[in-house]
Parts: C-alpha cells; structure tokens; sequence
C-alpha cells in the first residue's frame, strides 16, 4: 500500500536540509546578527519578528489552498520545489547582506528583506510539507517517512551550529558582514541543489483522487471544524513559542551570562545528536507507543528538563549541558510525529467532510512554526530590551 523507495525517502529529505538549515541560521544567527553587527536595536529587532512573521503566518493557509489547486502535470506540490528554488538562495543571501545604510535605511532594508525572505519560504515549505501526505497512503510508511526528513532537518541543524559561526570568522577575517555573505552565499547555492533532488526523487499518487472542487469556504469552514487540527495547532504553537525563546535566547546566554560564546556552538551540537537520537528512535518508539501518547510524554519531558537552566550558575557548565542533553533527546520524536498527524488528519478531514485539503492542513504546521517563532523571538527580544541590552559591552 503505497510503499516508499529508501531512494523517495532520502530524496524527499534532501529538501528539509535545504529548509531547515536557513531557518536554523535564521532562529539562532538573525537575532544577534541584526543587533551587534547590523546595529539595530533589540526592541526594533523585537518588533520586526513580531510584525513579519504574524503577517507570514496569516498568509500561510492562502498558499495552502493555492497549492490545492495548482494543476501541472507534476503534480499539485513538487512543482514549487523547482520553482521557488533559486528565489529562495537570493532571498536567504539579501537578509544577511547588511549594506552601508543610515539608522532608518537599515529599518526598512530589513523589514523588506525579511518580509520577502518569509513569503519567499511560505511558497516553498508548505508544498513542501504538504507533499509527504500525498506521496504515500500508508500509516507506518508516512511516519517512516517524517522520521527521514526530521533527521535531515538536525543534521541540517548540527551542521549550521557547528560550522556557521566558524565560517562567519573564515570568510570575514575579523569582518562579520563579509562573513556572513560568504557564508549565506554558499549555503544558498547548497540549497538549491537540495530542493531539486527533491524534486526529482518524489512522486505525487493517486491524483486524481486529490483534485479539489471544493470552495476556498468550504476548505476553510472544514478546518475550523476540524478539531484534531485545532488541538494539534495550539499545542505546537505553544512548543515553538519556548523552542524560540530558547534558541534566540542561547547566543546570548552563553556570550553574557556564561562569559563564553565559544561554548554555544558545543551546545547546541551536542543537543542536537541527543535529538537526532531522539528522531532515529521514533519509529521503534512508535510500536511501543500510539503517537498521541508518545507525543505527550515527550513534552512533559521536555518541559522538566528545561526547568533547572533557570536556577544554575554560569560556572555549571556539565549541568547546562546535561539538561540540554535531556531536554534535546526528548524534542526529538515530536517534529516527526507532528508532522505525520498532519497526514492522518488531512485523511481524517476526507472522511468526515468528503472533502481533501492536504495543503491547507499542512500549512497549519508551517503557520504555527512561524507565529511561535514569531512570538518566542519578540517576548526574548523584549526580556532584552527591559534589562536595557546593549550590544558588546559586559551586560
């Protein structure tokens, strides 16, 4: 029943590296790039993410249903892969670009580039995201096939922690802007590559079976009413909004209150090996486990592991890391799952109204990434700018 290739599964993956690896360089990099070397403000930077990203993720349903009812023989999903490529390299380089620019200039060139970056990633992720609940029918094979993008998405990530900051100083030579173009330069041209494997390794099925006649009101009364939905948003709503918080918020951590930035790359790497452990282990967990229950046990216990980084001292430096070491491991089956219960809801929503909607399910995910991401890096920005944050000097 629609059994996937080892070849469909790695090539789908692909394109999450791509995906991931920016928006890894844009959660844990942007934040302080915009403010200790581009020379915004952390309450400007604040309320930048905050504005971008709750417009980006209102408009995330919209390319839903417009890749619903996109019509080429490639399919409805794949052709954004190859389409939205190379815009997607260009938009990644012009956000860390950092041209010479007066105070309000720099304002505005980052809320354009920004703005431009989101949608940019809006029209290539959510077909993205939505192309795995098409390419298989199959319960256990669409999970198998999640476990294989997530981990993509770590190695991504693990490569981004312990190489971005490197290859900023590499390539800059003591000149951060300069490094920070080479280094979105290269990815850039990397992820382009990514997305078209992608392209070229996956198949839509049973398309027919997808053409939607529905009315954008009729997709959008469906999903209101679709209470697996709902739950599954707000829950992960809430996850990214901390996720967020934590990964703005480790740069600085470490750089201030730690009196090390050398140690964050150290940091995040090893949680992210304790997470692709987590994500290798999904499917054998998921025999033990119904995914509901997994699910929930892994983000109680990613919420006990997170409570001592409050209470210990900048010289606790085996704690920290064993706490993100807990806490990281525990992360790692909930991206999989979320994903895959986004296909099961998808059909769900097919049987209860008649109707299939797999983009606008999908991009519920998406939506809920950004609005958190959007929510955690303005309430860290706004901790920032309350303690009076400046940038550089001992705080």
């Amino acid at each position: 029943m629609n059994k996937l290739t080892f070849r469909e599964k790695a090539g789908y993956s692909c394109g999450e590296f791509g995906g991931s690896g920016l928006w890894q360089i844009m959660l844990i990099f942007l934040p302080i790039f915009y403010t200790d070397t581009f020379g915004l403000s952390a309450a400007t930077t604040g309320f930048l993410f905050l504005v971008v990203r709750i417009f980006d993720a209102a408009i995330d349903p919209i390319m839903g249903m417009i890749a619903d009812r996109t019509r080429t023989a490639q399919g409805h999903f794949r052709p954004y892969l190859l389409w939205a490529a190379i815009p997607f390299a260009l938009m990644g380089f012009a956000l860390f670009f950092a041209p010479e620019l007066n105070p309000s200039g720099k304002v505005v060139y980052a809320y354009v580039t920004y703005v431009g970056m989101m949608v940019v990633y809006t029209v290539t992720m959510i077909p993205f995201g939505a192309l795995s609940g098409v390419m298989t029918a199959d319960y256990d094979e669409r999970t198998s096939l999640n476990g294989y993008r997530f981990t993509s998405a770590f190695v991504a990530a693990l490569i981004v922690q312990w190489l971005v900051k490197g290859s900023v100083g590499f390539w800059g030579h003591g000149n951060d802007v300069a490094g920070y173009r080479w280094t979105l330069g290269l990815f850039g041209v990397a992820s382009v590559f990514t997305f078209w494997i992608a392209y070229r390794s996956t198949r839509e099925r049973n398309l027919d079976a997808l053409e939607v006649h529905n009315s954008v009101r009729d997709d959008v009364r469906d999903l209101l009413h679709n209470r697996p939905w709902l739950v599954v948003l707000t829950v992960s709503l809430i996850s990214l909004v901390y996720l967020s918080i934590r990964s703005t918020g480790q740069t600085y951590y470490f750089k201030y209150y730690v009196g090390n930035d050398g140690l964050v790359s150290n940091f995040m790497v090893a949680g992210t090996l304790a997470t692709l452990v987590g994500v290798l282990l999904t499917s054998a967990l998921t025999r033990i486990f119904d995914k509901k229950p997994l699910f929930m046990i892994c983000l109680v216990v990613v919420g006990l592991s997170s409570l001592p980084m409050y209470w210990l001292k900048p010289q606790q430096i085996g704690l920290m890391f064993l706490s993100q070491i807990i806490y990281s491991f525990a992360c790692g089956p909930v991206m999989p799952l979320l994903w895959s219960m986004m296909g099961d809801i998808a059909n769900y929503s097919e049987w209860k109204n008649g109707r299939r909607a797999t983009g606008l399910v999908f991009s519920a995910s998406v939506m809920s990434n950004k609005a958190g991401g959007a929510l955690g890096g303005a309430v860290a920005m706004a901790i920032l700018t309350l303690y009076h944050y400046q940038p550089n000097v001992a705080q």
